[in-house]
């Protein structure tokens, strides 16, 4: 499976998954077309969400469960923290109050607490996909009786969480109910995406991205809307819409999955996917400091033409800025080691385990 991702070219894959969610993003996209925002919630956060289901696992240990929790956890509460400080400086808001909304959102993680305390709900993310690739884990190691048990019982639950009383979509913590949720839709992928990738074809790519553009604009002239963030989705009752967003994610995810060769040809897509976990991390931030300065000198108007290039440039400087965001931490080692480890032993912050394990090893060999 691992394979087959690698020839399908993952970076463009998540390449194209991050330029749709910081154009879902940008408010001046969105005003000026009002159906881009729904139509990209129907899938594009979906499907990040999705790859890991096509991922080899690794079984579940203490030191699997530490270098993921270090490799997701340390950038969420470096830019969590960032994004949070930024608004309080913003909009002036009390810090007791600050930091009360603060903690629950850190702690929590739900799209709501981190929106309530930074003014972004993306922050939800990194916690959910940590907990995700536990929950991934775990039901590896489970004997096949249990797997089956575990699915009927996400399924009977998929059913549910849509419907859950807001109270629960706000405390429920680290993207539980959204992990519940997208597990049945993920082992279908897994188990769909086996079919589909034997019969690999460029019509088979063309049918696939027709059949997405037709559902999605389907749902879209029915006025259907979906936020796997905060938890808005079709459930038990409306099951005949239910069925149709649980497919519509994964068709989306295919079409891109079996156009990636394609898409790899793309200048700076591949490049994009190299570093979207800082792009998404940071261009809500660059966007809002981009989009105050250019109303400081750009009044909204009716020019389509003036229109038009405020929204390319808005978009050009939100995605070159974060790039260069990423591009200079990964270059750096020391910010690299610091702000986005890949393991528990990589992470900079901890030298004294080192000096720990050096002098542990030497007293060992005398």
């Amino acid at each position: 499976m691992y394979d087959k991702l690698k020839s399908s070219g993952i970076n463009a894959v998540k390449g194209i998954l991050i330029l749709l969610i910081v154009i879902g993003h940008n408010t001046l996209i969105v005003e000026k077309v009002p159906h881009v925002f729904p139509a990209l919630y129907y899938f594009h956060v979906y499907a990040f969400l999705l790859i890991p289901f096509l991922y080899p696992v690794r079984p579940l240990s203490g030191k699997f469960v530490g270098d993921r929790s270090i490799r997701y956890l340390v950038p969420h509460i470096a830019f969590y923290t960032l994004a949070a400080v930024a608004f309080l400086v913003i909009y002036k808001t009390r810090f007791p109050q600050w930091m009360g909304k603060y903690t629950i959102g850190l702690v929590i993680s739900s799209a709501r607490a981190c929106d309530n305390a930074t003014g972004f709900q993306l922050y939800f993310f990194l916690p959910t996909l940590l907990f995700l690739n536990i929950a991934l884990s775990l039901y590896k190691m489970i004997p096949t009786l249990y797997k089956v048990l575990f699915a009927i019982v996400s399924v009977f639950l998929h059913l549910y969480i849509g419907v859950l009383p807001d109270v629960y979509k706000y405390y429920i913590p680290f993207g539980l109910p959204i992990i519940i949720y997208l597990f049945p839709i993920g082992l279908l992928t897994r188990r769909l995406w086996d079919i589909v990738y034997n019969y690999k074809s460029t019509a088979l790519s063309i049918i696939m991205a027709v059949l997405a553009i037709v559902i999605i604009v389907f749902c879209r002239y029915h006025g259907t809307y979906v936020n796997l963030a905060y938890l808005k989705l079709y459930g038990i009752e409306k099951p005949q819409w239910m069925v149709v967003h649980d497919f519509l994610p994964i068709v989306c995810f295919f079409a891109i999955l079996l156009n990636s060769t394609f898409l790899a040809k793309i200048p700076f897509l591949s490049e994009l996917g190299r570093y979207s976990l800082v792009i998404f991390l940071t261009h809500s931030l660059f966007y809002q400091f981009i989009l105050r300065i250019v109303l400081i000198f750009w009044r909204k108007s009716s020019n389509t033409v003036s229109s038009a290039i405020i929204l390319i440039v808005t978009l050009l400087l939100t995605l070159i800025l974060s790039y260069l965001t990423g591009y200079l931490i990964n270059r750096v080692s020391i910010l690299q080691k610091m702000i986005t480890p890949r393991s528990a032993d990589q992470w900079m912050i901890m030298p004294f385990r080192k000096k720990e394990k050096q002098h542990s090893h030497e007293k060992a060999s005398l």
